[in-house]
């Protein structure tokens, strides 16, 4: 079972790569039935009749590169978009893209890149893509048992989703308390309709600043207060009335 900090920067990684949080727990959870979390597994699938290994499930998602290539050896529109957005040559061979998917990190690349591709391009769920999701992940989500694992296979896979989960959600969690502490406050320019940046905060400004020398005072009770001349309040008699 992979560790903690191991599984905290594969996490931490998948979402440098812009898969959506929601898609996290699920995607190891995944990857434990496909894998075991081995960097460096290799399944291989082979033909009923013949015996002969007609593709190869690798790495740590168990990327199958067959099933992004055609008939002809030509890469699907998926693998196309992923060789243009990692600057390779999208006429890659199937072969040479098996030995770079051994790679834990290009293989993770690829992985995110099929969700949001799916995502973005396809109306298919993308996890249809492992098998695992759809005879053992699916199944969980859906509030039904696990099929085919014992009791210790089952918590285990489990827990790969419960630990994303809480990973998750304590990142969540500490994003939002930072934005809370530190608000960014913007202020839109009537005149030019473009944000003009941060409001500064309002500074109080002396009296000096506000064009005010000295409080005043009328001259006349400045004057009477000096002489002592401010006749007393008279108290009301019963002749005034």
């Amino acid at each position: 079972m992979m560790d903690k900090d191991n599984l905290e920067g594969m996490i931490d990684r998948l979402r440098q790569m812009k898969v959506d949080d929601k898609d996290i727990p699920a995607l190891m959870m995944t990857a434990y039935y496909e894998s075991g979390f081995d960097t460096k597994a290799v399944g291989e699938n082979k033909d009923d009749e013949t015996g002969e290994v007609i593709s190869k499930d690798i790495g740590f998602f168990q990327m199958n590169a067959a099933s992004f290539y055609d008939k002809k050896g030509k890469p699907d529109p998926t693998l196309t978009r992923f060789f243009k957005r990692m600057g390779e040559n999208t006429e890659m061979k199937q072969s040479q893209f098996e030995k770079k998917l051994l790679n834990e990190k290009y293989n993770t690349a690829f992985a995110s890149h099929v969700i949001r591709d799916f995502r973005e391009h396809s109306t298919i769920e993308p996890f249809t893509k492992w098998a695992a999701y759809e005879e053992y992940v699916k199944p969980f989500l859906e509030g039904d048992p696990i099929p085919g694992k014992n009791l210790r296979e089952q918590v285990a896979g489990i827990k790969a989703y419960v630990d994303a989960y809480l990973y998750i959600h304590g990142l969540q969690t500490k994003e939002s308390i930072k934005k809370f502490r530190n608000p960014t406050v913007k202020v839109l320019d009537g005149f030019t309709g473009k944000i003009k940046g941060d409001i500064p905060p309002r500074r109080q400004g002396t009296r000096r600043e506000m064009g005010i020398e000295s409080e005043e005072i009328p001259a006349r009770r400045q004057e009477a207060r000096i002489k002592g001349d401010v006749p007393a309040k008279r108290k009301r008699s019963r002749q005034d009335d």
